[in-house]
Formats: structure tokens, C-alpha cells, sequence
């Protein structure tokens, strides 16, 4: 998981994906559900789509954590701020106070 933090961070999405679909498949214990930030690297590598399908699974499952929460609103925001997003658009995910 933290490698693939680091590869986001170095903007390599490729190497990225590779690590968090690696911790997604070891199972084991992460800070954060690491389908999160791989939903981030296949939106940097332009799979719109399956970064799509993969953030509205998440949406459909109740939030774990806080910090889960605010990845996913930071990706959100990210998007909303370059144009990709648009306001009101419905992607299947319901705020809560």
C-alpha cells in the first residue's frame, strides 16, 4: 500500500495500480481500503471507466473510516476542480452529516 502511495506521488499511476491491486489481493491490514487510491491511479492513467465502476462500489458499500471518507471526497474535489465532474452529476453516493 505505502509503495503505492509513493508511486502517486512520483506520478506513476501505472506503477501505482500495480502496487494497491497487489495489497488488494494480499488482504491484509492497510491504514485505508487501498481500492481508494487505486480508484485515483486509473483515473491518472485515463480508465475512466473502470475507475468509474470502482468508485461506485464503494459508494455502495457503508463507509468504514473517516479517513476512507476523506480520499474519496478529495478525489471528488479533484475532479469537480478539473472539469471532469460536474456539479450535481450523480454518481451514486449519498452525504451524510
Amino acid at each position: 500500500m505505502r509503495a503505492g502511495e509513493q508511486w502517486l506521488l512520483a506520478d506513476e499511476p501505472a506503477a501505482a495500480a500495480n502496487g494497491f491491486m497487489r495489497a488488494i489481493e494480499d488482504g491484509g491490514p492497510s491504514s485505508v481500503d487501498p481500492r481508494v487510491q487505486l480508484t485515483r491511479a486509473l483515473f491518472m492513467m485515463g480508465e475512466t471507466g473502470e475507475a468509474e465502476s470502482l468508485l461506485a462500489r464503494l459508494a455502495a458499500e457503508p463507509p468504514r473510516d473517516p479517513r476512507m471518507c476523506n480520499l474519496l471526497a478529495d478525489l471528488l474535489d479533484h475532479r469537480l476542480a478539473h472539469g471532469v465532474l460536474e456539479l450535481g452529476q450523480d454518481l451514486g453516493i449519498e452525504i451524510r452529516a
